[in-house]
C-alpha cells in the first residue's frame, strides 16, 4: 500500500477528494510492531472505502496498484481484518508501555502477564494455534524465569538467593527493560558515533559521547 501513494500526487489527491474525513494509509516501521497493529485497525475501520479508492486506479499503472488490487479482492482479508481488530486492540497500547525507558521491571511484567493473559482468552482455532505458539516461545525462554524471580525480589516477595545474584546486581534490575527496543534504538547512535567523516575521534572523546547518550531523555 507503502508504494501506492509513494510519488504519486495524483492518487493521493484522489485518497483525499474520495475521502476528506480519512487519513492517509499509515506506513508500518519493520522493526516496531505496534505499527503494524495499529495500520490493521486502520484498514479495518475504513476498509470499504479503502477497497473504493483502491478500485479507482488502473492495474496498469504500477506493480504495486496490481498487487494491492488483488490482495483487496481475496475474500478472507476482510474476516483476517476483523479477527485481528477484535482481539489485539490491547496489544498496541501494551507495545508502547513496554518500549518506554522509565518504567521498572516489576510494571512491565505485570503489562506482559496482562497481554498473555488476554492471548488464552482469544476464541477458535486460530485462537488455539496462537496460545500454543506463544506458550512455546515463552517456556523456551529461559531467562523470563530468572527475570521474573528478581522482580519478585524487588517486590518483597522472594529471597535474593533465589535468582543466585548479589543484592548489589539486583538492584540494578530495578529498571531493566524486558524488550529490545533498546537495543534499536541504539542503532541509529552507533551509527552516528561510526560515521565514516569522522577521522580524529579519540577514545576519550568516544567515552563522553557514550555517557552523553546513555543519559539522555529523549
Amino acid at each position: 500500500m507503502k508504494k501506492v501513494f509513494l510519488k504519486a500526487p495524483s492518487r493521493v489527491q484522489l485518497f483525499k477528494e474520495m475521502a476528506p474525513e480519512v487519513p492517509l494509509p499509515p506506513q508500518p516501521v519493520l522493526t516496531r510492531w505496534g505499527t503494524w497493529l495499529s495500520a490493521v485497525f486502520y484498514y479495518a475501520a475504513n476498509f470499504k472505502k479503502i477497497q473504493e479508492i483502491i478500485s479507482c486506479f488502473e492495474e496498469e499503472e504500477s506493480t504495486a496498484v496490481k498487487i494491492v488490487h488483488e490482495i483487496m479482492q481475496k475474500e478472507s482479508l476482510l474476516c483476517d481484518l476483523v479477527f485481528i481488530a477484535s482481539n489485539f486492540t490491547n496489544f498496541v497500547p501494551a507495545i508502547t508501555y513496554l518500549e518506554k525507558r522509565s518504567e521498572t521491571l516489576v510494571d512491565r511484567l505485570q503489562a506482559f502477564d496482562e497481554v498473555i493473559d488476554n492471548i488464552h482468552k482469544i476464541p477458535g482455532i486460530v485462537g488455539e494455534d496462537i496460545k500454543s505458539k506463544c506458550d512455546k516461545v515463552i517456556s523456551a525462554n529461559k531467562d523470563l524465569k530468572e527475570i521474573k524471580s528478581i522482580a519478585e525480589v524487588l517486590k518483597g516477595n522472594s529471597n535474593a538467593q533465589v535468582i543466585g545474584m548479589n543484592i548489589e546486581s539486583a538492584v540494578c534490575f530495578k529498571y531493566a527493560p524486558v524488550t529490545s527496543a533498546e537495543v534499536e534504538r541504539s542503532f541509529s547512535q552507533l551509527k552516528y558515533i561510526l560515521s565514516d567523516r569522522r577521522y580524529s575521534l579519540t577514545p576519550d572523546n568516544l567515552k563522553k559521547m557514550l555517557v552523553i547518550m546513555c543519559n539522555q531523555t529523549r
